[in-house]
């Protein structure tokens, strides 16, 4: 909620807030309950299945879901400078 009025119009808060309503915490944990490995790492990071496919055909499963649980990470910020120009 705080992200929403940091980034977006203050009554963006209230759509989150409607929508953190409806989700149940049980409906969270349900998706950690998928039987399917394919889906369940889909579901739970976001991630296309195909793509899930794809990384399976050279990777374990393990390797699989910490990739696709790494790419949701804020990638650092770097700053440049160009010393021919300043």
């Amino acid at each position: 909620m705080n992200l929403s009025k940091r980034y977006e119009h203050s009554s963006s808060s209230n759509f989150v807030n409607a929508i953190l309503r409806k989700v149940e915490k049980n409906d969270y944990e349900k998706l950690f309950e998928i039987s399917n490995d394919v889906e369940r790492i889909s579901k739970t990071t976001s991630m296309p299945e195909w793509i899930v496919r794809e990384l399976l055909k050279n990777n374990n499963i393990e390797s699989v879901k910490k990739i696709c649980e790494n790419s949701n990470l804020k990638p650092k910020t770097t700053i440049r400078v160009n010393t021919l120009k300043t």
